[in-house]
């Protein structure tokens, strides 16, 4: 009688979703980044500009249900000092997002390193069976890379592009900010290739500078660029 009963009862009541306290971590076994179908790079280039590299203490704000915590990259892993713990056997998407800290990201100089925003989610809905997720991080700016041409020497040239110096970044999302400036772009070489880059928000550019010691040159192109994140733009000027 007491087991038929049990049993009776176990029926009427279904088992709870939630899960013991910190007992269940988030365990995530990699961070990818991509952008227009292609590795793109959050710190360090790779020979053409195109790879990504996670450089050590890069930080990321991780949510899962609605619950945040910065997780830190150490060289091969990701750990942070408040985990987040699965709460219920319920599957979720996990997101996430770079910088870890919402705020104005400054695009006015790029001459020394690129801005970066990222943000990212699991492919599906993972849960707390789920071991070593995988967060698949695209790029939230458009890359824009200039390469020149003609007989004029730029060795010693800088270049800018007329974009919005700023953007405020919430959880990952890029508005950009209605300030114009000339954008300092960087100047590097890819497989001997010299180019000059920035990383700039969605929107329309078309104007640029070109400097040497003693003269500053502008140049219009003949149609507006529609930047979209995620992509790269590369732009040819002719120098004679």
């Amino acid at each position: 009688m007491f087991l038929s009963g049990c049993t009776q009862d176990e029926t009427l009541s279904p088992a709870s979703d939630d899960l013991p306290a910190h007992t269940y971590p988030l365990q995530i076994g990699n961070i990818t980044l991509t952008a227009d179908e292609q590795p793109w790079t959050r710190v360090a280039e790779n020979e053409d500009g195109s790879g990504s590299v996670w450089q050590p203490d890069d930080a990321i704000t991780v949510s899962l249900n609605g619950e945040t915590a910065t997780y830190t990259y150490d060289g091969s892993a990701w750990t942070s000092d408040a985990l987040l713990y699965w709460k219920s056997t319920q599957p979720a998407k996990v997101t996430a997002w770079y910088p870890a800290t919402d705020g104005v990201v400054d695009l006015n100089n790029q001459q020394n390193g690129l801005a970066y925003v990222l943000r990212g989610q699991t492919a599906s809905e993972v849960s707390y069976q789920t071991e070593n997720i995988t967060l698949n991080l695209t790029h939230q700016l458009a890359k824009v890379r200039v390469v020149t041409q003609g007989s004029y020497n730029l060795a010693d040239a800088t270049i800018s592009v007329s974009a919005p110096a700023s953007c405020t970044v919430s959880q990952g999302n890029v508005t950009p900010n209605g300030q114009v400036g000339m954008i300092s772009m960087r100047k590097t070489t890819y497989s001997n290739l010299t180019c000059w880059e920035a990383n700039l928000p969605p929107c329309v550019i078309q104007d640029f500078v070109i400097s040497i010691p003693g003269i500053s040159k502008g140049c219009t192109q003949d149609a507006p660029i529609t930047l979209e994140a995620g992509a790269m733009h590369t732009v040819t000027l002719t120098v004679d």
